[in-house]
């Protein structure tokens, strides 16, 4: 997976590292042919986003354990005849310019985190399109209140930060 091809890449070279992991395993993420995305081939990049699923009419931007749910809301929009490309960040420090500038293209993103809404991965991708004057329809999606102890999904579902909300989000900025 993922995680062990970070540590293995930050085991290789000299520097300090930080690496942010929830305290639950998530699923695989598979491929859109099934097999799984951070397998036996994938090699971590530093600063490199990954594109996980192609789209031309919106981008969702997301990071750590909520990749799985923009996946299920890309394949659900997909159902519904959008194509929308879901990327994962694992630097947020050292952003895939390329990456984002592919993302903007499309016209619409959203960032997709289970952190802060108002900092984090909204924040660098946000400052990111202001400074490089790319001005996609844009919107945030994250924790917008420090909330209590639960089930992730009733939780995500109380902040608006679950699969349903994501998707109907998605499709307010395409149309």
């Amino acid at each position: 997976n993922q995680t062990d091809r970070v540590i293995r890449y930050i085991a290789s070279v000299w520097g300090n590292f930080f690496v942010g992991m929830g305290r639950s395993s998530g699923p695989v993420i598979l491929t859109e042919d099934g097999r799984p995305f951070f397998g036996d081939d994938y090699q971590f990049c530093y600063g490199k986003a990954d594109k996980v699923r192609e789209g031309n009419q919106a981008a969702i931007i997301s990071m750590g354990g909520m990749l799985s749910y923009a996946i299920q809301a890309s394949e659900i929009l997909k159902k519904r005849g959008y194509q929308v490309q879901v990327i994962n960040v694992s630097c947020l420090t050292d952003l895939d310019k390329e990456r984002l500038k592919e993302a903007a293209q499309t016209g619409a993103i959203v960032t997709y985190e289970d952190h802060n809404i108002n900092t984090g991965l909204r924040s660098v991708v946000a400052n990111f399109l202001a400074e490089n004057s790319l001005n996609p329809h844009f919107r945030k999606m994250g924790a917008k209140a420090y909330a209590g102890s639960g089930a992730p999904g009733e939780l995500f579902r109380m902040q608006g930060m679950d699969v349903d909300s994501l998707v109907k989000n998605v499709i307010k900025l395409i149309k």
